[in-house]
């Protein structure tokens, strides 16, 4: 089989190859920013080592963010994320930026 141009590829596999490619050089980025403005103390392992893994295509940079990282006291982690709560009910959107909490329209709301 011939090696297919990405100029004869048909325009939706076009965009679906430059978002895929953005999306990994966006992963990669905040990846090394992070490395680089994080204290080591607060980093599971080396800095370089984690440096060379965030390079390998898109598994790199998730496993730093999943892995490589220390959780601070407070910050949830991805699990966490799904089951916080807002006056004992489990909250449908995210709390404002002044921290006030978000009014679904549910009676358990009003209260």
């Amino acid at each position: 089989m011939a090696k297919q141009k990405f100029a004869d590829l048909p325009p939706a596999q076009q965009r679906a190859i430059v978002i895929a490619g953005a999306v990994q050089l966006a992963l990669l980025a905040a990846a090394l920013v992070d490395i680089s403005r994080r204290p080591q103390d607060q980093i599971k392992g080396p800095k370089p080592l984690w440096v060379g893994i965030s390079f390998i295509n898109t598994i790199g940079p998730l496993a730093y963010f999943f892995f490589g990282r220390k959780r601070q006291s407070g910050e949830a982690g991805p699990a966490e994320a799904d089951s916080l709560t807002v006056g004992g009910s489990t909250a449908v959107g995210f709390p404002a930026v002044d921290g006030s909490p978000v009014v679904d329209g549910s009676p358990a709301a009003d209260g």
